[in-house]
């Protein structure tokens, strides 16, 4: 009797997939849903670092197809095998490399060593082009069972003697965005302080305050800023630290293109020879760089201490600050050491600001830090307690003796 046909329908079986992360002897990882599998080089595929792969677990009884304790040793633990069966979402299309003259091929080396594969050109299309150059190549072909990668050189980003790799070569094999859009750029243009507005919002008013910044010889951007001073607090004297950070997110707006631009890059990025900005340089060393003499928004943390650097209170809140002094590492190291003059600003020493209002956070007096030291000196003290000689140095270092008067009482906030 002839068997019947069974007509339903197959339902197409649905395969783990997940991102490739390739070891750069060869083999590979995918973490999916359904766990993580080991891949084997010979089963790779065609898939790079990076891509969005599409996996078959292999039979238990296939070479070495267990766990891939056979192929490495064990050094990661057992993990079931597998193989790509298709690439979903490739993650490059450019790769960078070391060009290799071999007639009648051009062979790309990738410098990175998580790609495995070699990128074939035409010789006859970049004639020019020296062998041991480092190119940019896009790929017209990814590698297949049965077909090696072919592409084409975009460009030749520098000829490299030996093992040392250029700038622009990192640049371009890391993907570092160095431009922004013009909508990004356009927003960046357009921003301004509006002192009048952010204090209208609760901002608070701290340009009395004596400001400072301390950051490398050749920085351009000051995102942070200090200010130290003596408070009657309560009926104590209190040192108050006052932490001062640039305010970006005023600018920065949740889903802005400024937004879209700083989070594909997470981090501004400092090489060699440049810095590639996380923000336009409108921002980044303007409006948001806390440069001498000039008001700033920022968010403020101040952090009110004992004679024994033991913490009080604080209170984290938003403010318009002006720096008066822009200090070096080794500048204000030096008048820790007291070998250092008094801070100066880029405009002249302890240079206010135009608009605020004169300077009344004032030193100690001579005789009152006499017999602070007189009255640390005489207990005995280790680790955190010798914080106050610091804290009470770098502010006799860098506030000037005649910016004002007696320690000021800290109003009470409810």
């Amino acid at each position: 009797m002839p068997r019947s046909k069974n007509h339903t329908r197959r339902v197409a079986r649905s395969r783990p997939r997940g991102i490739m992360q390739l070891n750069p002897e060869g083999y590979g990882f995918v973490r999916t849903s359904e766990g993580e599998f080991f891949v084997p080089h010979t089963k790779l595929g065609g898939a790079f670092d990076g891509d969005l792969v599409e996996v078959a677990p292999l039979p238990a009884n296939a070479s070495k197809g267990r766990s891939h304790e056979g192929f490495d040793g064990g050094r990661y633990g057992h993990k079931p095998a597998a193989r790509v069966v298709s690439v979903i979402e490739r993650a490059h299309e450019v790769v960078v490399g070391r060009f290799e003259a071999a007639e009648p091929f051009g062979v790309v080396v990738p410098l990175d060593p998580h790609i495995p594969y070699d990128i074939f050109t035409q010789l006859s299309e970049a004639p020019d082009v020296e062998d041991g150059s480092i190119v940019r190549v896009r790929i017209a072909q990814f590698p297949s069972r049965n077909s090696a990668a072919t592409g084409h050189i975009e460009e030749v980003l520098e000829h490299v003697d030996g093992l040392d790799e250029g700038v622009d070569a990192v640049v371009a094999r890391h993907k570092f965005e160095t431009a922004f859009s013009d909508a990004a750029l356009a927003e960046a243009r357009g921003a301004s302080i509006d002192k009048v507005g952010a204090l209208a919002s609760g901002y608070r008013d701290l340009r009395e305050r004596f400001v400072f910044t301390i950051d490398p010889d050749d920085a351009r951007d000051f995102d942070d800023a200090l200010s130290i001073e003596q408070v009657e607090d309560q009926g104590r004297l209190l040192w108050r630290i006052g932490v001062h950070i640039a305010d970006v997110s005023y600018y920065v707006e949740w889903g802005s293109a400024l937004d879209l631009a700083a989070r594909r890059r997470a981090t501004s990025v400092y090489l060699v020879d440049r810095v590639i900005p996380m923000i336009p340089e409108e921002l980044s060393c303007g409006l948001c760089s806390l440069a001498p003499s000039e008001v700033r928004r920022s968010m403020t943390v101040d952090l009110y201490v004992n004679e024994r650097a033991q913490l009080a209170r604080y209170e984290i809140y938003p403010a318009l600050i002006c720096s008066n002094a822009r200090l070096t590492y080794g500048e204000a190291l030096e008048m820790l050491e007291g070998e250092g003059e008094p801070a100066a600003s880029e405009g002249g020493k302890h240079a206010p600001c135009s608009d605020s209002p004169a300077l009344e956070n004032s030193p100690l007096g001579c005789s009152r830090r006499a017999e602070l030291r007189a009255e640390h000196a005489s207990r005995p003290h280790s680790g955190i307690e010798d914080q106050p000689v610091a804290v009470e140095g770098l502010y006799r270092a860098t506030v000037p003796e005649n910016a004002g008067r007696a320690p000021r009482a800290v109003p009470q906030r409810s």
